[in-house]
């Protein structure tokens, strides 16, 4: 979910604010030249995930900020490929800030 909403983001005509993706990544080497737009995305990544290794979160959140888009990126210790409680609570802060709450 996460690899195509972020892409989908970027490379959309009509402008979307905001993207949380949890435990994913993004091919960069395919939408590297596609960017049109720059939503605010906040990464939430268990650093025990197995199915998509957090180091892939690490990695599109380097790409992100390297084409000059806001990224936010947090790791959760001992979190496999799941979204817990802390992780609700972060995506849900973050929302909040984007769309001022």
């Amino acid at each position: 979910g996460t690899m195509m909403a972020i892409s989908t983001a970027l490379m959309s005509e009509k402008e979307c604010k905001s993207v949380v993706g949890f435990s994913g990544t993004i091919v960069s080497d395919i939408i590297q030249d596609k960017i049109k737009a720059k939503p605010k995305v906040c990464i939430i990544h268990g650093e025990s995930d197995e199915v998509v290794p957090c180091t892939l979160g690490k990695f599109t959140h380097k790409f992100l900020e390297s084409n000059d888009i806001n990224s936010t990126l947090h790791t959760i210790p001992k979190l496999e490929h799941s979204i817990n409680l802390q992780g609700v609570q972060l995506a849900r802060a973050f929302l909040n800030k984007v769309f001022k709450k």
